[in-house]
């Protein structure tokens, strides 16, 4: 109950919703990770990372490891923005956050 008071103020999503919104975002870190020029994996990400960010913890999810999923996203959008950001280091960030969500969804 602590836990999800973290969560005020933050968007609420069903199951399905919650859902999309993780394959979504699935989808685009795995078109980043081949490619970190990839437009539609850069939308994608930053759309639904962004997103992932204002949404509160699902049914099902404990919130510690949805807050890690919120970091994650965030951090991974950030480093897209971020002008000195190298390929690599955007490319080994959307791998780790697709295998995270592949084993989530």
């Amino acid at each position: 109950l602590l836990a999800r008071s973290a969560d005020e103020g933050h968007e609420e999503l069903d199951g399905l919703d919650a859902n999309d919104l993780l394959s979504a975002l699935f989808e685009a870190t795995d078109r980043l990770r081949r490619d970190v020029h990839d437009s539609k994996g850069v939308l994608g990400v930053l759309e639904h990372g962004r997103r992932l960010q204002s949404t509160a913890t699902p049914f099902g999810f404990a919130a510690t490891t949805w807050a890690s999923l919120r970091d994650t996203a965030a951090d991974l959008c950030d480093l897209i923005e971020a002008e000195e950001s190298s390929d690599e280091e955007i490319s080994d960030r959307s791998a780790k956050l697709r295998d995270t969500l592949q084993r989530l969804i």
